[in-house]
């Protein structure tokens, strides 16, 4: 049996922080079909897995790929063809992925876009423009009809970049379950750009960070 999709809130921007294929496909998958599901419009931008491998994954779970394709209700990309680190820029970006996003919703009862955040790239996307990125993203889903989740490896990604991810993202995903993140600061990011961007968090870090987050949900549950 599958596993269902968690519920994410509209204008949801969340980080998946995951270990393994396995692991990565039990929320992202659910994800997508429930958008498909019910009518909405998917884009996945996938890293590890090949584009064919998502698209015989969703087939496989009752979905008529091609049909969802010819009516833009489905796309998954490359992360090489959603932009490389050395022309990314975030308010470009930023412009092109609301004109997507407006553009969908003209046509569809809402949004749904998942990455795996360009682990693949050679030399990665650096922490700084990274954490830019990510916290300029949230003003393009506040509002709106659109859920958003971006993929971290916790051991593929650098303990900078995750730490970027934990810093910009209002809801954390970790073992399938959904929480509210102590260290949100994007908007204090944004006001004092660029001297917050930048981060020098080791692996001891991150681990202290994760499980403050699961403590401080499993104390909140006990009160």
């Amino acid at each position: 049996m599958k596993p269902s999709a968690l519920s994410f809130a509209r204008g949801a921007h969340v980080c998946h922080l995951f270990q393994g294929a396995a692991h990565q496909k039990s929320v992202i998958l659910p994800f997508l079909l429930e958008g498909l599901k019910q009518g909405e419009s998917c884009l996945y931008v996938t890293g590890r897995q090949s584009v064919d491998d998502w698209y015989f994954e969703l087939q496989a779970s009752g979905i008529d790929v091609q049909a969802k394709r010819d009516r833009k209700a489905l796309a998954i990309i490359t992360s090489a063809e959603f932009g490389q680190p050395s022309s990314f820029n975030s308010i470009i970006k930023a412009a092109e992925l609301l004109h997507f996003i407006e553009d969908r919703l003209t046509d569809f009862a809402g949004v749904r876009i998942a990455a795996d955040v360009a682990w693949e790239w050679d030399p990665p996307l650096p922490a700084d423009k990274l954490c830019h990125w990510e916290a300029t993203a949230n003003l393009l889903f506040e509002g709106q009809n659109v859920r958003t989740i971006c993929e971290y490896g916790l051991t593929s990604h650098s303990p900078a970049a995750i730490h970027a991810a934990l810093r910009t993202h209002p809801q954390i995903v970790l073992d399938r379950l959904l929480y509210t993140n102590p260290f949100y600061e994007a908007p204090r990011i944004l006001e004092n750009e660029p001297h917050l961007n930048g981060s020098a968090a080791d692996s001891g870090l991150i681990e202290t960070m994760l499980r403050h987050i699961q403590f401080r949900a499993g104390s909140s549950a006990g009160q």
